[in-house]
């Protein structure tokens, strides 16, 4: 840490400050934590500096679906587009901050991105505003105002946004330090410079004090090189049906992709439209015409390669039921008629579609298996589609609004 003091001029006083060391890492946490603008300035992208929500410290995380909690990553943020942010605080002093904390926070994203619902991150932001706001008697509905005044006017969305980046690797990992030794500096950059969609960066963030109290933080960004951004740029396209497809067939059986091919000509037969994530992890959401706008209906996803990851496709059931809740009870109506989907429907149903279980995830792999099963799923997305999917196969509430 360097000697050299800064000057701070007021008028015509001049306020001298050294820099020193931080008492222990849970000073320079807990700054973080109240001031997040200190870590949100430019990313590898050479976009504007993006704010920061902080959504827990000590964030609990599972190596398991529904497993126990494995790791602890000091804080989770989420940036102003809707990307999770892991921070993972050092003081220079700490010999773990060389390699060893890279292979922590590699354990913390790929197991994060895999097994945090994202329910259990809102539930998170609910208690550090219950934890802000002692006695509050609405502690949810301060959560999803902090997410407004972030700059989100649906908080839905904010947290669709969230579980889409999530699921995709699309993540911004940050190592903290007072100080970052060479030899780390230089892992982040490789990282970055290797990584995609996936961020990998590192801030200094030097303190300054004064005798008479005055702080200041000085934060300096490592990571960010010229061939980090020249690639992150030119591998962020987007996904197209054919890649996806291609992709699809090299990770599953004929009749899941077959499945895929009916939910795009699905879309396209209702007039809606296929947005793509740009993401390593395949992935996209299924909008079709809904009260005169395009709403997202699913969100697919081919998860990463692997024995033990299977596509998915998850229905946004709050959103669409703040809009007509008539209509999607008839689709779940429908939608728990699949075995293996009747529990998850069923508790999503009985949460009025919203909190934990709002958003079910179905397996393609499983559906495949009984054609009665695929014929219903298509069946409730006819549901949702309108009077023109019908066939009269359907009485739904209000058609004659769409």
């Amino acid at each position: 840490m360097s000697d050299q003091p800064i000057f701070l001029i007021r008028g015509n006083e001049r306020v001298v400050l050294h820099s020193r060391d931080y008492v222990n890492e849970a000073v320079l946490q807990s700054l973080l934590a109240k001031h997040p603008a200190v870590l949100a300035g430019r990313t590898t992208g050479g976009d504007g500096a993006q704010g920061l929500l902080l959504i827990r410290r000590e964030l609990d995380i599972p190596a398991a679906e529904g497993g126990a909690n494995v790791f602890n990553i000091d804080h989770l943020f989420i940036d102003s587009t809707g990307i999770p942010v892991f921070v993972e605080v050092k003081r220079a002093k700490d010999t773990r901050i060389r390699r060893e904390v890279v292979g922590q926070m590699l354990d913390y994203v790929a197991n994060g991105t895999r097994y945090w619902p994202v329910d259990q991150l809102r539930d998170c932001l609910v208690e550090l505003q219950s934890e802000l706001h002692p006695g509050a008697e609405d502690p949810r509905a301060l959560a999803d105002e902090a997410v407004r005044e972030f700059g989100f006017d649906e908080v839905t969305e904010f947290w669709q946004t969230v579980e889409l980046n999530l699921r995709q690797g699309k993540v911004r990992m940050v190592f903290v330090a007072d100080a970052l030794p060479d030899r780390l500096i230089r892992i982040i950059e490789f990282l970055n410079e290797q990584m995609s969609p996936a961020e990998v960066l590192g801030v200094e963030v030097v303190q300054y004090l004064s005798d008479d109290g005055t702080q200041v933080l000085v934060p300096r960004i490592v990571g960010a090189t010229s061939t980090a951004i020249a690639t992150k740029r030119a591998s962020h396209g987007y996904w197209d049906r054919n890649g996806f497809l291609e992709a699809a067939a090299e990770r599953s059986a004929p009749e899941v992709v077959g499945v895929f091919e009916r939910l795009f000509d699905h879309v396209a037969s209702c007039g809606g439209q296929l947005n793509w994530g740009k993401g390593v992890t395949p992935g996209l959401s299924g909008c079709i015409p809904i009260g005169g706008e395009q709403r997202p209906v699913w969100l697919a996803s081919l998860g990463t390669p692997g024995p033990k990851n299977h596509p998915t496709l998850t229905f946004w059931f709050g959103k669409l039921a703040a809009v007509d809740p008539g209509r999607v009870d008839v689709m779940v109506d429908t939608l728990s008629k699949i075995g293996s989907y009747e529990e998850a429907v069923n508790n999503a149903r009985a949460t009025n579609y919203e909190g934990k279980g709002s958003f079910p995830m179905i397996a393609i792999d499983e559906l495949v298996s009984s054609p009665s099963d695929v014929a219903l799923l298509f069946e409730a997305l006819d549901v949702m589609a309108g009077p023109s999917k019908q066939s009269g196969r359907l009485a739904t509430p209000d058609a004659s609004e769409y």
